[in-house]
Formats: C-alpha cells, structure tokens, sequence
C-alpha cells in the first residue's frame, strides 16, 4: 500500500494509463484552482474523462493493482469461495489466492471499503482489493458465474446449522440469552450466512424491481415477501428461528439501536446493489410474536420523473403543462397511497425547472433529489411540519412551491395562501378521484371562496399493471362483462372489439405482468365549476358537468382505454377503478 508521503498523484495516474494528455492535466489543474473543487470531478465535468476512470485511478493511488478482466483466466475454486449473488450484491470478481489465503477480489467501486469488510466476514478470509471497470466486473460475473445457481436456500440451510431447527422452542435453542445480550445478538449478525441472505434477499428484490421487502413475524412461521407492481410475492420463508438474526443485520446495516425491541424505529440508509444506488427506508414495528420490518426501496436510476413517460395521454399532458405554467394557483395530485402521486409532482418540477425560477419542495421525505431544486426534509418529531415549513418557504422569495402533501386545515389553507400572494403551489392528498377533492377540502373546513380564487386544476391517478407481452391472450368479454365493464355501446357492436387478459410465462416469472402505468383523470377548474363550489353542489353534479363540458375522462374509461389496446388486463381495470353512473 503506498504510504502519504510516495503516493502518486491522481493526475498523474491517469495521464499514465492514457485516460487523458498532459495538456488536459494542465487545463484540468487550472480550472480547479479556480472553483476548489476535487480535481477528478472537475475534469469529469469537463468531460476529458468518466467518474469510472476517476474511481479507477483512486483505487490504483490507495495501492490496488489495475486488472483486465476479459484477459484473466480465473479457476473455478477460487470463484467458488463467493457466490454469484454475493458477487452480483457487491459488484466483484474473486480473481486470485495468494500465498498466505488472502482473496484477491475485482472492485467496481475501489472508495467503497465497507465492501471489503463485509466480504471478509463472508468468505471468513483476508481480502485485498484490485480495480478494474464496472462493465468489465459485470460481464465477468456473468460469464464467469454461468455453472452457478440461486444460493438463498442453500445458505438457510448453513445458517440453520448455527441457530438451530424451525421445530425448538426459543428456550431450547438458547435464543433467551442472546435476545438479552446486545454483544451477543450483534455477534449473530455478523455471522456470514446472515449477511448473506439479508443480501440475497435484497439483491432479488431490486433484480425484480420490488418496491418493499416485508420480514414478518408469525405465531409459528417467519415470511419474507416483495412488493412488485402494487403485489406481494413470498419469496422465502426462513424458519422463525432464524428471523432475530435477519431483523439484527438489518439494524446494524440501519444504524438502529439493536437492543431496542419494545418501540417502532425508522431509519434511512442507502445501499449499492449490483450497479443500482438504492435509497432504503427502514421501519421496525414490535407485535404479538416479534418484531417486523417493512424496508421502501427507491431505485434512484429507475424513477421516471418525466411527464412524458409516465403514462399521460397526449392531450392530458398538454392540459397539465398549461396549468403548471401558470404565474400563479394550486395544482393538486390525489390517490391512495402508493399510486405515484410524488412521481408525477416530480415530473411537473422538472417541466418547470428553469435558471430563470426559484423553486423550493417540502417533503417527508425527499425521495428524489433535482438538480436546481430547494428541497427540504420535513421532521415532525423537531417541529418542522408541512404548514411551519410552507410559513418559512415564502419568506425565501419563491415563485414555484411543491408540498408533499396537504394533511390539514392548516397547510391546505397556507398553501392557498401562497397561491393568491403569486405563488403556483403544487401538492397532493388523499381522495378516490378529482371530484371528490373538491368536497374533501369543503370536508377540511376550507372556505368556498379561497377554493374558487386559488384552484386551477386537479389530477387523480391509480397504476395499474401492465399485460407481459409475451404472453397476453386476447378475448370477448361476454355481454354481462361488457355491462360491468361500462363499455360503450358503440364498442360493443364493433364485430373486431377485443380486450386483453394475463396469462403468466417465464419470461414474467409466470405472473403475466410486467411493470406498471398510469391512468388519469384530469378536472381543469372552469368558472361554471367555481359557482358550483361556491354553492357547494353535489359531487355528481360537479363530475357530470366536468365530463360534459369540460371533457373529463373518469379512471374507468382511462383504464378502459389501455385495456382494449393490450397495455393492461380486464382484471387490473375492476380492482383499480369503479364505474360511475351519473
């Protein structure tokens, strides 16, 4: 390892391996000695090189060796020492023993040294790191790995060995006393197969896309599942015997107090799995039988927070567009939980992102952080609510706001406050569709006339699953389907009308859907609707108008729209929308 004083320099390294020429060193230098800035960013940013041939010259500067992958013949006992999930968690190759038993391993990341420790605890070895590229890493697992299969099971069943059968009892297996010593429950944590299976489990939850992992704790068993596309999936049910060990490693790995088992925790932490950065919220809950733990993965490289790729119909888009480029109103997002509300709010501020706007967020939490953006965390537990943020927010000379959500009287009346000073306030709430917003809010003690002054539009949204392409089956839905369905009349005589149904392939893992869309319902606030608020009509009435007049689609014939164009199934459009009969 190079000592401080004989350590090469950062720019000398890459001029070495041809990445850039000495001119572009010299260019590199001045321009850092203008901005302060850490030179490997600086010429990254002046494009001369990538971040990745910067983490590869620091890795050769704190003393690994530079490896080419693709040249290097690597025996399969050495490979074997890690298994390809592991290999796949950390982004590395195991390349070489030396001598004294020391693993050489391969590093995409060569800074990330918590890797190194983690997989000394695995392979129960010394470890040195070597650097080489991600994409040399990622093709070496996958041609080097190809005689290996999935080894979740397998690893149970060695940790199984250490704390026991599913059948003992806790008094039988000890489990009493390691539960009453923190040392000892930190101990079991860092056992390797615990490690690994807490990995394992993650690393098939971001492979398929899951966007919680659930660890729950029965009378007599312990599940593990997945939320893909709004459903969970069993992935692996351990022997409840081992589920202190699992939830252990997950608290250790959230920073949390181990030994406290009596009260809810909540921690953010952030993981590289594989190549992905994934920000993960923790939340510990005790219950009858043990503790549970929910863990919200957000893969930061697959949000879409774009208008024009989350599903908006053309026309839909343009309407949203016009109404968020006001100088000034509230725009309101609304559906349940997990409909992807924050998405399509992230989507309006990057159409609204501009040197030439100041645009401050309040969130709880801050699930994605944009470049140009004021965001703010808010944090109850300090005081630092919505409506005292929002109150600080238009003293800092905004023109755009974005609140995560309108929980009150208080914040909804702050909010349009902002709006009526020259302010658009974007947020969003809880309601089952755009009408009903308007009586949730009349429901929240909102004054008719601040409603009618600052409303200028409302989009409600739900996601539906999206039919595998592989193996959707086309159908006719009978007339009685046809009758729940609401399909229109003129669709019903068309002799070619055709709807869609799932049928699960391998290429689905046999579930017969792949991702998720959205639908919409959009409702512009007109002034024939502001009267109607203010004389507080019915929700009906305001939804017949809006479909009338001003040309509103309701979820179900959004939904109606995907199904007969194969994007989604008959299934998806009754669990997720109703038929209304105005």
């Amino acid at each position: 390892m190079a000592t401080v004083a004989n350590k090469p320099k950062l720019g000398d390294i890459l001029v070495e391996a041809g990445v850039i020429t000495p001119l572009e060193l010299d260019e590199g230098m001045q321009r850092q000695r203008l901005t302060g800035d850490f030179l490997g960013r600086v010429l990254a940013k002046m494009e001369l090189c990538t971040e990745q041939d910067v983490l590869e010259a620091l890795g050769v500067q704190q003393g690994m060796e530079r490896v080419t992958l693709s040249s290097l013949k690597i025996k399969d006992e050495v490979l074997r020492k890690l298994p390809s999930d592991v290999a796949k968690f950390y982004n590395v190759v195991p390349i070489r023993e030396k001598e004294d038993g020391t693993i050489i391993v391969a590093l995409a990341d060569p800074l990330n040294l918590s890797v190194i420790d983690d997989l000394q605890q695995i392979m129960g070895c010394r470890v040195e790191g070597a650097v080489s590229s991600l994409e040399e890493v990622q093709q070496s697992i996958k041609s080097n790995y190809s005689f290996e299969g999935d080894s979740i099971h397998g690893t149970l069943e060695d940790l199984l060995e250490i704390v026991g059968d599913k059948e003992l009892t806790l008094e039988e297996l000890g489990q009493q006393k390691i539960i009453g010593d923190v040392d000892n429950l930190i101990e079991l944590a860092q056992e390797p197969e615990v490690i690994k299976i807490v990995n394992l489990v993650l690393l098939e939850a971001v492979q398929k896309k899951a966007s919680d992992v659930h660890f729950e704790v029965y009378e007599e068993e312990f599940r593990v599942r997945i939320r893909v596309d709004g459903v969970l999936h069993e992935i692996v049910a351990p022997p409840k015997a081992i589920s202190i060990a699992l939830i252990s490693r997950i608290k250790i790995m959230s920073d949390m107090d181990i030994g406290e088992r009596r009260l809810p925790q909540d921690a953010r932490i952030e993981l590289k799995v594989g190549d992905s950065d994934i920000d993960v919220r923790v939340a510990t809950l005790p219950t009858l039988y043990g503790e549970c733990v929910t863990l919200r993965l957000l893969d930061r490289q697959s949000v879409q927070a774009d208008l024009n790729k989350i599903g908006l119909a053309e026309d839909m888009k343009k309407e949203v567009i016009e109404i968020i480029h006001q100088a000034s109103g509230l725009f309101l997002v609304t559906g349940p939980t997990g409909c992807g509300k924050t998405t399509t709010l992230y989507g309006c501020l990057n159409e609204l992102n501009d040197i030439r706007e100041k645009i401050i967020t309040c969130e709880d939490p801050v699930e994605l952080q944009i470049e140009n953006l004021v965001q703010v965390q808010i944090k109850e537990e300090t005081g630092l609510t919505f409506a005292n943020t929002l109150r600080s927010i238009l003293r800092q000379d905004p023109d755009i706001c974005m609140v995560g959500e309108v929980r009150d009287l208080e914040t909804a009346n702050i909010c349009i406050e902002a709006s009526l000073t020259g302010h658009m306030v974007l947020s969003s709430i809880h309601t089952n569709s755009a009408v009903e917003t308007i009586t949730r809010l009349l429901d929240m003690d909102v004054e008719p006339f601040l409603i009618t002054s600052s409303l200028e539009g409302i989009l409600a949204q739900r996601l539906l699953r999206r039919l595998c392409r592989d193996c959707s089956q086309k159908f006719k839905p009978d007339p009685e389907e046809m009758e729940k369905l609401g399909i229109p009349d003129a669709w019903r005589k068309d002799p070619n009308f055709a709807m869609y149904r799932s049928k699960g392939c391998a290429a689905c893992d046999y579930i017969g859907y792949r991702g998720r869309t959205g639908i919409y319902e959009l409702l512009p606030i007109d002034d024939s609707l502001r009267e109607m608020i203010l004389d507080r009509s019915m929700t009906h009435v305001m939804r017949k108008y809006a479909r009338k007049h001003l040309g509103m689609r309701t979820l179900r014939e959004s939904a109606l729209l995907l199904a007969v164009q194969g994007i989604t199934s008959v299934e998806e459009v009754f669990t997720h929308t109703e038929l209304l009969i105005d």
